[in-house]
């Protein structure tokens, strides 16, 4: 009886928690974003200054993927309900649009988030330098070195 009561309030907790919109990067590039596979075990998410039209013609990307949700939720300790609002969240940039041409080199920020996060919970900083003009790498904490890193192996896009 109590597995059914907590199931119903997490799904209505889920519904009624609202999605907010991220704001938008005061830059004045659109920022595109990709994932890429350095190695084996080195993955990264970029954020790109791109041009304005290419917007018009692309996915936006969101927050987080349902399967990161899962995954984050199991590795915070959290009731994954209570984190499932990520994955409806739109951020203001938008997947595989082509880099901007303006300039022919950018500069590149290597971004390391926090032990145990993922890059998507710095999407705002992100988004700020990139659409400032600098290329930012946010490099995923994978494999299993030692017991503070996070074994990533879910990590599918």
């Amino acid at each position: 009886m109590i597995s059914i009561f907590l199931t119903i309030f997490s799904l209505l907790f889920t519904l009624a928690l609202p999605r907010p919109k991220l704001p938008t990067p005061k830059g004045r590039k659109t920022v595109g974003t990709t994932k890429i596979y350095l190695e084996e075990n080195l993955i990264a998410k970029v954020w790109y200054p791109s041009e304005e039209y290419y917007k018009r013609k692309s996915i936006i990307d969101f927050y987080m993927l349902p399967n990161f949700v899962k995954h984050f939720a199991k590795v915070i300790k959290f009731y994954t309900p209570f984190v499932s609002h990520f994955q409806f969240v739109k951020t203001s940039s938008f997947c595989d649009i082509p880099l901007s041409n303006q300039f022919l080199k950018y500069p590149i920020i290597i971004f390391s988030h926090d032990l145990y996060c993922l890059p998507e919970l710095y999407t705002l900083y992100c988004e700020f330098f990139a659409s400032n003009g600098y290329i930012v790498f946010g490099i995923y904490h994978t494999g299993k070195i030692d017991s503070f890193l996070i074994n990533f192996n879910w990590l599918i896009f």
